[in-house]
């Protein structure tokens, strides 16, 4: 009965206070998921009270034998151990010795409650039909990714809607050094919102309804790349790189993570995945991450940057989600690595270029891999 108990415990925690409680659970692409996930929490549930009537039976039973114990100490006579034993027994509605324990279920109650929890045949249909559609979103070949593609009129020309404003950020060091300080601008985890000319049937397609797409959102802003069409080109490019690239390398883990559907991207990507693009426009990316009163920074420069030229975009990612800091004046975000460093934080500093990785050999560059896909 523990068993059983840790079993339902643990997974109804997991379903309840995380699983159901992310903001990529109502996504179109999770909604098979979704809907196995409250089932079995609804058989959870219910489980709980089988057990409860279970547990507090064995209770019962416990009391009643510890009362015929007492029962037998009292009874001083010859047959008060036989006479007395019958005598509780019957008064506790058993008839003999059979009755003395309550039947033994089949099977454990643990072992029951996984039986119940197994995918039936529409949940194995369910989650295979999911399988596939994930297997879609990572696929750059996949009709749904290039329908969408087809609807972003202009890469590089597209209006964003207006961003929730989050508490700025401020960060004082000596007395002696500058005060930084930045508003907090946030567009959200969705592409939709920029893609207002999606057909219907289109807009509810799960390329459309991707969730936890907060780098190439704030990234996409950043640096002037409409968010749908940045994705598409980096998970292009790692579509085809990773193809080249051994299974224990430790760059598929980074790289890996541009493919995963809804999931959180994995920032250090860019020192393998770096568009021509950005090194044209001189940009620099810093991501700023950790808790805020010890933060470190990931700088990515590009092998030719001008630094009285350098074109900064410094964005915050407090584990669970990025958000874009500005506006940026010249020769911040040098500054603000200057005193991190002199204050003895982390700044890990990466040059990069848009180099062959993997498979995927030549130049990246955003422009050819839309062409390339949207003429095919």
């Amino acid at each position: 009965m523990k068993l059983a108990y840790f079993y339902i415990v643990n997974f109804l925690e997991l379903c309840i206070n995380r699983i159901l409680k992310h903001n990529g659970v109502n996504a179109a692409g999770n909604r098979c998921d979704a809907i196995w996930c409250k089932t079995k929490v609804e058989v959870c549930l219910k489980s709980m009270e089988d057990l409860k009537h279970v547990w507090n039976m064995r209770l019962d039973d416990k009391m009643q034998s510890e009362l015929m114990r007492e029962l037998n100490r009292d009874d001083d006579g010859e047959q008060g151990g036989g006479s007395g034993t019958g005598g509780a027994m019957s008064f506790f509605g058993g008839g003999g010795e059979a009755s003395a324990e309550p039947s033994a279920p089949s099977m454990p109650i643990s072992a029951l409650l996984l039986s119940d929890m197994a995918l039936g045949e529409g949940d194995a249909m369910d989650v295979g039909r999911e399988r596939d559609a994930l297997a879609q979103l990572r696929d750059p070949n996949s009709s749904d990714n290039i329908s969408v593609l087809s609807h972003v009129r202009d890469a590089f020309r597209f209006t964003s809607p207006a961003p929730e404003m989050r508490d700025p950020l401020r960060m004082v060091f000596g007395k002696e050094d500058p005060v930084f300080q930045w508003n907090r601008y946030d567009y959200g985890v969705s592409f939709l919102p920029f893609l207002p000319s999606l057909p219907a049937a289109v807009s509810i397609s799960p390329a459309a309804c991707e969730t936890n797409r907060c780098f190439f959102l704030h990234l996409g802003l950043a640096t002037g790349v409409h968010p749908y069409a940045l994705q598409f080109a980096f998970r292009a490019r790692a579509w085809e790189g990773l193809k080249g690239v051994a299974t224990d390398d430790f760059t598929r883990d980074m790289v890996g993570t541009v493919l995963d559907p809804a999931e959180f991207v994995d920032a250090n990507a860019l020192a393998f995945l770096w568009p021509v693009e950005f090194s044209q426009t001189n940009t620099r990316v810093c991501i700023m991450s950790g808790a805020r009163e010890r933060p470190l920074l990931m700088v990515f420069t590009p092998t030719a940057l001008v630094e009285v030229q350098a074109k900064d975009v410094i964005i915050r990612c407090d584990g669970q989600h990025f958000t874009l800091l500005g506006p940026q004046t010249a020769g911040v975000l040098a500054s603000l690595m200057a005193v991190f460093k002199n204050a003895g934080l982390v700044v890990m500093e990466t040059e990069v270029d848009s180099k062959s990785y993997g498979a995927a050999h030549g130049t990246f560059s955003i422009a050819e891999y839309l062409g390339r896909y949207l003429g095919a």
